[in-house]
């Protein structure tokens, strides 16, 4: 068995665990420089004289950067630093093109925060802090290729304290860490696009033991279901080593998904092998009341907040608020139809059924301001038309993306689908019936009232014996005299 591994997990021991998450900061520029922040995917395409470091260059902060790295900070509960720092991170690897990172060390951004997760564990945050990203390798066959393009663009680092203690905990973090962090505009958030990226430590220790183990980082895991894995597995193996007697070596090891287990990558490196130093081409970062009061306009209420309050106001089921509260902008679209109509239960499965539907074959997109208030207006009158009955719900389905669909009015795709009534069907066939029958129509208004019972006959097969005779006779006779 490898490395002593056993195939369950020991109840004489415990799971310690802390995680460091870099968050990719939804910025139109890098950090330091104007070069976009997105490079558009062509490999070293986006790099300018100070996102590659070349001699005399000198970085300016990206003040947005900032803003939003506060934001972060007020949304995990921290200490934020009025007056930080940046330092250089030393160290030697083929995508840092200057040979160090711009980073923070000493005295970082935001220190001493929390994250509450379900059943009220409040996980602890270390630090917040901001950093340039490092570039980019591609490892080939025979060769590594290294594209420049990623360099320079903004991170913050956020670093728990080791209070995490099973492998649901840590999936249960990151993933709400990642919604609410999306949620209010800090990052994009695109896991394949590496905006959010997590290194794990790992330790086990005797139960109730005070003395933490020796920790494990395992890095470049690139999913919070792989991170879970991950844990599950390092935990296993590292409790195999305890019981056969070996010992715990501090290292970096990587994550294989399909194999399903961990892999040595090289030893650990400590704090002091970067050899920190001050930035001297930076002054110190200053957050000031207008940094943290713009940094406040972008804390929307919570996705937690809103989903209490779509069962709680609106009285819609868990599920559809889930559902809804799962993107900011679908929960504001549900709400601002919401208060105008009179079944938010009706609306809630309209979103969910049609128009989430129609935005994921991309009819629509209601993150776009123009788009959002056409879709608004066309789920508005379709919903109301089913309220008062005029169309069905699947008739109101088919308006709505015939109108999206074919650029149609909404109320004439409405106008098209409506309901009859029993009286508006017995109408329209005592209008066929008297345009079929002239001869007949002319002999009554002389004088030959017993033919109602032949026009009564004729009406009654136009709509299946499904009508009131009594109704028929009187809509009969008022149009038989016109």
């Amino acid at each position: 068995m490898e490395e002593g591994f056993v195939g369950v997990q020991d109840s004489d021991y415990e799971l310690v665990c802390g995680l460091e998450i870099h968050i990719q900061l939804k910025t139109k520029t890098k950090l330091f420089c104007s070069c976009p922040r997105d490079s558009g995917g062509i490999p070293n395409s986006n790099i300018c004289p100070i996102c590659v470091g070349l001699p005399g260059v000198l970085p300016v902060l990206n003040k947005n950067a900032l803003v939003l790295a506060v934001r972060a900070s007020l949304l995990l509960n921290m200490q934020i630093n009025k007056k930080s720092y940046f330092e250089r991170k030393n160290y030697f690897y083929p995508d840092l093109p200057k040979n160090y990172q711009i980073s923070q060390y000493r005295i970082p951004l935001a220190q001493n925060g929390y994250l509450e997760i379900n059943g009220g564990k409040k996980i602890r945050i270390q630090r917040l802090h901001i950093e340039e990203d490092a570039g980019k390798m591609i490892h080939l066959e025979n060769i590594s290729l290294v594209d420049f393009s990623r360099s320079g663009v903004p991170l913050i680092e956020i670093v728990t304290y080791p209070d995490i203690s099973s492998p649901e905990e840590a999936y249960e973090f990151l993933t709400k860490l990642h919604k609410i962090m999306v949620w209010c505009d800090v990052t994009e958030g695109n896991m394949e696009e590496g905006h959010l990226r997590c290194d794990v430590n790992v330790s086990v220790k005797p139960k109730n033991s005070p003395t933490l183990g020796t920790k494990v980082e395992i890095k470049n895991v690139n999913s919070f279901r792989f991170i879970r894995e991950a844990i599950e597995y390092e935990m296993r193996r590292q409790i195999g080593i305890i019981k056969d007697g070996g010992k715990i070596v501090q290292e970096t090891r990587g994550y294989d998904p399909i194999a399903k287990k961990t892999f040595q990558m090289r030893t650990k490196e400590y704090a002091h092998d970067y050899r920190y130093f001050p930035e001297p081409d930076l002054l110190p970062i200053v957050v000031d009341n207008e940094i943290i009061e713009n940094a406040r306009k972008g804390i929307y209420e919570l996705p937690e907040e809103k989903r209490r309050k779509m069962i709680e106001k609106y009285k819609i089921s868990e599920y559809s608020a889930d559902v809804l509260s799962s993107e900011r902008e679908l929960a504001e679209f549900f709400e601002e139809l919401a208060d105008k109509v009179e079944n938010a239960n009706l609306l809630a499965s309209f979103i969910l059924e049609e128009v989430m539907r129609c935005q994921n074959e991309g009819l629509i997109n209601i993150k776009n301001p123009e788009d959002r208030e056409k879709v608004k207006k066309y789920v508005y009158e379709v919903i109301k038309a089913q309220e008062k009955g005029i169309i069905t719900r699947n008739s109101a389905k088919e308006a709505f993306r015939e109108a999206i669909s074919q650029n149609i009015d909404i109320a004439e795709s409405i106008e098209k689908r409506k309901v009859e009534s029993e009286e508006d069907k017995i109408i329209k066939a005592i209008d066929d019936v008297m345009k079929e029958n002239p001869k007949e129509v002319g002999r009554f208004k002389k004088g030959e009232k017993k033919l109602i019972g032949f026009f009564i006959g004729e009406v009654m097969k136009k709509i299946e014996k499904k009508g009131d005779p009594k109704i028929i006779k009187e809509l009969l006779e008022k149009k038989l005299q016109e």
